[in-house]
């Protein structure tokens, strides 16, 4: 399945830039929402803890990228501002993968809702603005 962002790559004219740590993280939390819309749509989110995991293990790599410098949130922010907000979006993830593994269909779906009303907060306050042409 290809994301958004994948495809701008794919379709954009200069040649495709590897994502960084965030924007890597950022493709499987897409991937991950796109597989529990599906599920919702279908009645059976049983892939959608497997698609959270993917979203798990690439914070991990994310950490890395914050606490060696290679990634920084928008100037005016802090890296432990930016990893306190992070740890409490990923515990409203844990909570959806939890509805999601009782197979529990609408309380996965109202915590969808709850981690996508997360997402608007955290690219106004941490998301980089990009550089100047």
């Amino acid at each position: 399945m290809l994301t958004p962002l994948l495809l701008s790559l794919i379709l954009s004219a200069e040649p495709a830039k590897t994502p960084n740590a965030v924007q890597a993280e950022m493709v499987l939390l897409h991937e991950a929402i796109l597989v529990t819309l599906v599920g919702i749509e279908t009645g059976n989110v049983e892939a959608v803890p497997a698609a959270f995991h993917k979203v798990h293990a690439a914070k991990a790599v994310t950490e890395q990228a914050l606490d060696s410098g290679a990634w920084k949130p928008k100037a005016g922010t802090t890296v432990a501002a930016f990893k306190k907000q992070d740890q409490t979006f990923h515990q409203e993830l844990e909570k959806l993968v939890k509805a999601a593994a009782k197979k529990d269909v609408p309380a996965t779906a109202k915590q969808l809702g709850a981690v996508i009303n997360g997402c608007p907060a955290c690219h106004t306050k941490f998301k980089p603005d990009p550089p100047a042409p």
